[in-house]
């Protein structure tokens, strides 16, 4: 099988759609992001390969594929239509693109570092910032992250709950004995990993 590309943009769900079967299928393939944002899909460059300016866009053979459920029939056809030993390996003998299988992840170590640089985000995030919070015990626990297009964050900040609430420590022991004070901290419930900013 020659080369297969995709391009795609990876908060487009009919990308996603045509990823999944693609890593179903196990075709090994290489991807191409095509930013929806900027507005690369209008480009010259993008517009000769497909003049629909939409994503998903999948070359296989020399052939564009341009519609989601054609990219993923083409490929099951393929798959089907694959004889003798072809038919047992779908992907290059490439190692950092593809899972190792899963007994020699437990038995070799070199499968044991591909599978960790795979799993563990071996892939470059867009450039941009994004705050997540999820309701945690003690209040809103926050991440927020900034990325510069690489592979790990230009900048992490939480948003630790503990630490908010302590500020009013003071104002709750104002005036108190020093016996009450240790009730107040106790009933705040802090956790100290959080109070360490």
């Amino acid at each position: 099988m020659n080369e297969v590309v995709l391009y795609d943009y990876w908060r487009s769900s009919a990308s996603y759609r045509v990823r999944i079967a693609l890593n179903m299928l196990e075709i090994d393939h290489k991807t191409v992001s095509i930013n929806l944002l900027e507005g690369e899909q209008r480009g010259p460059d993008y517009l000769a390969l497909n003049p629909q300016g939409l994503v998903p866009a999948l070359v296989i053979d020399g052939r564009t594929l341009t519609q989601s459920l054609s990219i993923i029939e083409q490929a099951y056809r393929k798959i089907k239509d694959m004889k003798g030993a072809e038919s047992e390996i779908y992907h290059a003998d490439a190692p950092s693109y593809y899972l190792p299988p899963k007994e020699d992840v437990y038995t070799k170590m070199e499968a044991l570092i591909w599978h960790f640089k795979i799993v563990m985000g071996e892939t470059d995030i867009p450039p941009g910032e994004v705050y997540q919070s999820v309701e945690g015990g003690n209040g809103e626990v926050g991440y927020y992250l900034i990325s510069d297009g690489g592979r790990t964050p230009y900048r992490l900040h939480f948003r630790r709950p503990c630490f908010i609430y302590y500020q009013a420590y003071s104002e709750l022991t104002k005036g108190a004995m020093l016996s009450d004070a240790i009730i107040v901290m106790s009933s705040l419930n802090l956790i100290a990993g959080e109070m360490d900013a």
